[in-house]
């Protein structure tokens, strides 16, 4: 199934209630890049986060971040809290954070 919108920017709120309403989605794994995961945060629309931290060192000079919201930033707008941080194989780790508005 898809959501088409004739604009560029998209009210994610409103393709929430559309997913909700129209296709019975509850619930949704966002696994975005930095923009996207930066425009739902933004928005207030994610209620947790679920981070794999892997034993590696990238030393490439381009911006490797997971997160990015304009020039202001996120900073200040929400508060994490962790929920669980596991051990994994291999050297992962594994960690959870509820986040609520600040």
């Amino acid at each position: 199934s898809y959501i088409v919108s004739e604009a560029a920017d998209i009210d994610l709120a409103a393709m929430l209630e559309v997913l909700g309403s129209e296709l019975g989605i509850s619930r949704l794994l966002l696994e975005g890049g930095a923009g996207i995961n930066g425009s739902f945060l933004a928005a207030g629309l994610v209620d947790e986060l679920s981070l794999l931290v892997a034993p590696a060192i990238d030393g490439r000079a381009a911006n490797q971040a997971f997160v990015e919201f304009g020039e202001s930033g996120l900073a200040g707008k929400m508060q994490l809290s962790l929920m669980s941080c596991e051990a994994l194989a291999h050297g992962l780790v594994h960690l959870r954070y509820a986040v609520t508005p600040a």
